[in-house]
């Protein structure tokens, strides 16, 4: 089965983005599991697969922050409305922009 958070290993392991048209490729073995094919990363070795098996758990983290990022993004309203709703905040001395943020925020946490 693919390791579809191979990648986001990868980025644990090196501590940044990485570009992987230059810096690491990968491949999919016939087996379906997922390998690297080139590795042009000088400031670290190409690790093992034990060792990207370690950042395991950091990158189903990232991948359950990015699910929650992307939930409220497709929450939050166009940014023209929100300017509305802070615009009739401060005039009517209501609370509705920060209360519909602070809703979604809290349906979402990270």
């Amino acid at each position: 089965m693919p390791d579809f958070n191979f990648s986001l290993k990868i980025e644990q392991y090196v501590g940044r983005k990485v570009d992987f048209d230059d810096e690491c490729s990968l491949w999919q073995k016939p087996d379906g599991s997922i390998a690297i094919a080139t590795w042009n990363i000088d400031s670290h070795p190409e690790p093992t697969i034990e060792q990207l098996a370690a950042y395991e758990d950091a990158a189903v983290a990232q991948v359950e922050r990015n699910i929650v990022l992307a939930t409220r993004k497709a929450a939050y309203p166009p940014i023209g409305d929100q300017l509305d709703m802070q615009y009739w905040d401060a005039k009517n001395g209501t609370t509705i922009w920060e209360d519909l943020i602070d809703t979604i925020k809290s349906e979402n946490p990270i």
